[in-house]
């Protein structure tokens, strides 16, 4: 059965104050980061966990 990827926005604000306040490292579930000029290539090889950055 394919599956789609999360709508993770609701997320979002809870997400980055754990990070900011150093309760969460995103490093440890990133698998590929990728300048925003590459996202699009970066995420067809579908990577665990993007992080594309402007």
């Amino acid at each position: 059965m394919p599956a789609g990827r999360a709508h993770a926005r609701p997320a979002n604000p809870e997400v980055l104050e754990s990070v900011t306040a150093g309760r969460f490292d995103p490093s440890l579930v990133t698998t590929r980061t990728a300048n925003w000029g590459e996202a699009v290539d970066a995420l067809l090889e579908t990577p665990m966990k993007l992080v594309a950055v402007r």
